[in-house]
């Protein structure tokens, strides 16, 4: 199997079967790994199929057409209204390490300028929730690990906590139940 056929056959099955995770009510936490845009390129954003001619960029745009698709089967769920959505990349653009690379693209170097993007992507939107608050100072991974504990163990469930959290480190004091 050649490797844009395998690239697509494994998007494909990732985003089936996340559709299937979400629609199960039996299932209560999902985590989903979706390999793209890791290069090398295999979709054209521009005619939307599967080729050999993408770049990180066109991969960036199926990432983000992906998690249109999974927000769509979250909303069309009965969990809907008490979802939390957590979506992280576990690195930003690699412009150093790739841009040596034979299938670097001039679109890339122009995009990119050579420059790392030190940004990695790191949203939580929780249900209900309209507005949005950026976060543009640095955070160790520390603070990344405190603040999702602190959701995932329901010490955090809007967005002004989860803030502070990420902020100040600090994880609110629940009281305790009876």
């Amino acid at each position: 199997m050649d490797p844009l056929q395998r690239s697509r056959l494994d998007y494909e099955f990732l985003i089936s079967e996340s559709k299937k995770m979400i629609e199960n009510d039996q299932i209560h936490f999902v985590f989903i790994h979706l390999p793209v845009p890791h290069p090398p390129g295999f979709y054209d954003r521009k005619t939307h199929t599967f080729c050999q001619c993408g770049n990180y960029l066109d991969n960036l745009v199926l990432a983000d057409q992906a998690l249109g698709i999974l927000r769509h089967e979250i909303n069309q769920s009965p969990a809907a209204q008490q979802t939390t959505l957590i979506v992280s990349s576990d690195h930003s653009w690699r412009v150093p390490l790739w841009s040596g690379g034979a299938r670097w693209t001039p679109e890339e170097a122009a995009v990119s300028k050579g420059v790392f993007d030190s940004r990695p992507v790191f949203l939580v939107h929780y249900p209900g929730q309209t507005t949005g608050s950026t976060i543009t100072a640095p955070m160790s991974e520390i603070r990344e690990y405190t603040a999702l504990s602190a959701v995932l163990s329901g010490k955090v469930d809007q967005p002004k906590s989860f803030i502070e959290t990420m902020t100040q480190g600090k994880v609110p004091v629940l009281p305790a139940k009876p």
